[in-house]
């Protein structure tokens, strides 16, 4: 070997070991830091998320990033975004924004918010796998001409039924049913439900007395109790659907929509519901059920997570065993079947600035971050914490959890811009090993009855009709469920007022849209 060759073949072993040897941050080039402005609702104040705790600094350090974060509130987050965004002054990064197919069209025509390259999903597959799962990435696309959002996908890796179903289920006092002799089954109509109650009313087993509330709930959690139960067409997604011949309709102006509303209001004035309902707010229904325990039946979401919260507010304010006293059930129709409008698997939507996106190095860097929060290692750390601290792997491959608690109590920069990052974090709560087992396996069977109930009365999701936009259609901007109980408390006839209602909407904002839908849709 002449020695030339030999320094070549040497020169090539150095470079090659050196490449294998260089960190991930190196060979990406993440040597200089990258600070961008995030904006969450719901986080708290004055949290460091860029190095507060090594929770944070787990995700932060390997990409070498750091947050300018934003915080707003529920009540405010949608108005903030939408001076921002209009202003050309939006975050780099924005979570949680309500998606709104006539507000993203808008903005993709103005260059308002950032469109991602062509080829982002072959660069990111991870990130595009999860945005698949929706379900609404392509139809979006379709429409818009390419990316402009990225919805959030509520189940990526772990969807218990497909179509999906709404999460909401009844929760019950299952020590009273149980002392005045009721059965406990996995579904009621609603029909039952209001005999329970008035058995409850009756019997008060409880012996609350004066203050027994006996389906207790705030205004929008009523709806899924009534009409939504009774009839697929009430639902805010089912409003508008096609008819048996093509022809699309308005659910709240048919028949079966006053057929439900006289379920809710006979329901109403027998004084089954809390009769304060319409004035509570998201919270107080159901703390009544597990704070106070003057409440019969509540209606929840119907994951594990509000099964474990509700068990340890039971033992906490009550003393009482939440998996003695509790039943978790499905609400159906008079005529035993699951009535809905199907769940698209998203929910809101993730933006980012135009801005960014021309900022290529950044943007990449961003990019690879959320690539990475959709795999199987970074939910782990999100969902449980840090591995050889908080879990670790048995042997047999199984979670074997180290430390107590949430990560949320562990740490306190695990909030909701954490949790909420890309991948909401329902879709692990079906297999977070926190949640107890049977917490977990209920919420499955849940799904899976719904899915089975509702063979015939599960609207498809028609993205025609849910994405179409129109001045027409901009106008209408009915709270379906403030709607509906506002005609079951109105004074006089229901059915009169019911027509009455039905006739101006029509009139003013919904003709003019079944008008264009059918011309654009009708008859397919």
């Amino acid at each position: 070997m002449t020695i030339q060759r030999f320094f070549s073949c040497l020169l090539a072993a150095v470079m090659l070991t050196a490449l294998c040897a260089a960190p991930a941050s190196a060979q990406d080039d993440r040597s200089e830091t990258f600070t961008y402005t995030w904006c969450t609702p719901g986080s708290p104040d004055g949290i460091d998320y860029t190095a507060g705790d090594d929770y944070a600094r787990f995700f932060t350090e390997q990409f070498n990033i750091q947050w300018d974060k934003i915080n707003t509130t529920f009540d405010n987050h949608l108005e903030r975004l939408r001076i921002w965004i209009n202003s050309g002054d939006m975050p780099d990064l924005v979570n949680e924004w309500t998606f709104n197919f006539s507000e993203l069209q808008s903005y993709a025509e103005q260059g308002l918010v950032g469109r991602l390259p062509d080829d982002w999903k072959e660069r990111w597959p991870n990130l595009a796998n999860a945005y698949a799962r929706t379900g609404v990435g392509d139809q979006i696309e379709e429409r818009l001409g390419g990316t402009y959002a990225l919805p959030h996908p509520i189940f990526a890796d772990h969807q218990p039924v497909e179509p999906l179903v709404w999460h909401y289920v009844a929760f019950m006092r299952k020590d009273w049913m149980e002392a005045c002799g009721i059965e406990i089954k996995d579904s009621y109509t609603v029909a039952e439900i209001m005999d329970i109650a008035r058995t409850i009313k009756e019997q008060d087993p409880g012996n609350v007395g004066a203050n027994l509330k006996l389906i207790n709930t705030h205004v929008a959690y009523m709806a899924y109790m009534f009409p939504y139960a009774l009839y697929e067409g009430s639902w805010p997604d089912g409003v508008f659907f096609k008819d048996e011949n093509g022809q699309i309709q308005w659910g709240p102006a048919q028949p079966e929509m006053l057929e439900a509303l006289k379920v809710y209001q006979q329901a109403y004035r027998e004084g089954l519901i809390n009769p304060e309902f319409y004035t509570l707010k998201t919270n107080e229904g159901a703390e009544d059920f597990y704070t106070t325990g003057q409440s019969a039946i509540t209606i929840e979401c119907g994951m594990a997570v509000f099964m474990d919260r509700y068990r340890a507010d039971f033992e906490q304010n009550l003393g009482l065993d939440y998996d003695e006293v509790v039943h978790t059930a499905v609400i159906t129709g008079m005529d035993g079947k699951y009535h809905s409008a199907e769940l698209a698997n998203y929910s809101g939507a993730l933006l980012l600035s135009p801005q960014l996106v021309e900022d290529t190095e950044r943007f990449e860097r961003l990019m690879d971050f959320l690539d990475y929060m959709c795999t199987e290692e970074a939910q782990l750390v999100l969902r449980l914490g840090l591995e050889g601290v908080d879990w670790q792997y048995a042997e047999d491959g199984s979670i074997e959890l180290l430390t107590s608690g949430t990560v949320s109590e562990k740490y306190e920069t695990a909030q909701r811009c954490w949790s909420n990052v890309y991948v909401l974090s329902d879709d692990f709560g079906i297999i977070n090993p926190t949640y107890p087992e049977a917490y977990r396996e209920r919420v499955v069977e849940l799904y899976e009855l719904k899915h089975e109930l509702g063979t015939d009365t599960v609207l498809p999701a028609d993205w025609d009709l849910r994405f179409y936009t129109s001045p027409a259609r901009d106008r209408i901007s009915f709270v379906y469920p403030d709607e509906y109980a506002a005609l079951i408390l109105k004074d006089g006839d229901l059915e009169e007022n019911w027509n009455a209602w039905v006739e101006e909407a029509l009139n003013t904002y919904i003709q003019p849209v079944l008008d264009e839908m059918n011309e654009l849709y009708g008859g397919k």
